[in-house]
């Protein structure tokens, strides 16, 4: 293990923002792959939420939140066939992680009524297999 990041967020917070915002909110925050996924979702608050809170503790593992050039839409959240949440990095977050010698970037979220919390673990070293970092 190398490093670790956790955030929690109020959904009120995050309907507030997109509220007062509209889409600049949304736009900001999610790269066009997760646009396309928010158009479709019923719960436009939940899922912001989910990937806001997602993104700042994936920034606290890389060690720079949002700073030395990253920004929202270079860490982009996929999930795999069954249902899993993968990290992809683009941009300065790449060249972060790069920097700091990660390997990959395991993620959990989860949310509640009025919460949403995310986990992310950064790890270092090879992957069993893998040529290439999994972000």
């Amino acid at each position: 293990m190398i490093a670790i990041g956790t955030d929690i967020v109020d959904k009120r917070r995050i309907e507030r923002l997109y509220q007062r915002h509209g889409t600049r909110f949304p736009r900001r925050i999610l790269t066009p792959a997760e646009m396309d996924d928010f158009e479709r979702t019923q719960d436009s608050v939940g899922f912001l939420a989910r990937r806001f809170c997602a993104k700042e503790a994936i920034s606290k593992v890389l060690g720079t939140g949002f700073s030395r050039g990253v920004r929202f839409i270079d860490l982009e959240i996929v999930h795999d066939g069954l249902g899993k949440p993968l990290v992809r990095l683009h941009g300065a977050a790449k060249r972060q992680a790069e920097l700091s010698g990660l390997s990959s970037i395991e993620l959990s979220i989860s949310d509640e009524r009025n919460y949403a919390v995310a986990f992310a673990l950064g790890q270092a070293g090879s992957q069993a297999g893998s040529t290439s970092p999994s972000y």
